[in-house]
């Protein structure tokens, strides 16, 4: 319900009925009609237009976890430009997974609230960034993850003045729905 008009839980609806949706009307009238891809149309398109990706892997269930990161993965690696995309996700086993495969894609631990925790366990599993929600970021959380040698990160910024807030604390990366919005 929030990016598309249609309604229930994605893990209840079948491919077909979530392409059929409307995704972009919600981000202005000039995306109105715009479906949601596949993974495998998101990934051609990206290797198509050499655009950096940082591709977000959504909670995955326990018992089907690798098994499905298995076939996200080979999609990543066959229709995608790999050099150019990070993995994201809010999951940690996910990234300990991809860890103990050995994969070599960045990895970029999402979490609500930053914390020193937080900072070493994104470390123990070989992350390049931490994404946190902006409105709990400090100074402080961004240099003790900067200082670990990460990226900071913060989502999802869609006002001047949250962006003006996060680069006076020195933020590396930010996310945002409002493609005017700049770091530089």
């Amino acid at each position: 319900e929030r990016t598309t008009n249609g309604r229930g839980k994605v893990r209840s609806a079948t491919f077909s009925y979530i392409q059929s949706l409307d995704a972009g009307s919600w981000f202005g009238d000039e995306f109105s009609g715009t479906s949601v891809l596949s993974l495998r149309e998101l990934l051609l398109w990206q290797k198509e237009m050499g655009v950096y990706l940082h591709l977000e892997i959504k909670p995955l269930g326990y018992n089907f976890l690798d098994h499905a990161l298995e076939i996200i993965m080979s999609h990543v690696y066959q229709y995608g430009e790999p050099e150019k995309i990070k993995i994201l996700t809010f999951q940690y086993e996910i990234l300990q997974c991809l860890l103990r495969w050995g994969d070599k894609l960045p990895r970029v631990l999402g979490v609500n609230i930053c914390s020193k925790k937080i900072i070493n366990l994104a470390l123990d599993v070989g992350c390049v960034q931490v994404n946190a929600y902006h409105h709990t970021l400090s100074k402080s959380h961004i240099l003790q993850i900067q200082r670990s040698k990460m990226k900071s990160g913060a989502f999802t910024v869609n006002e001047s003045v949250q962006l003006e807030r996060l680069k006076a604390l020195g933020i590396d990366v930010v996310y945002t729905d409002d493609l005017k919005l700049t770091l530089s």
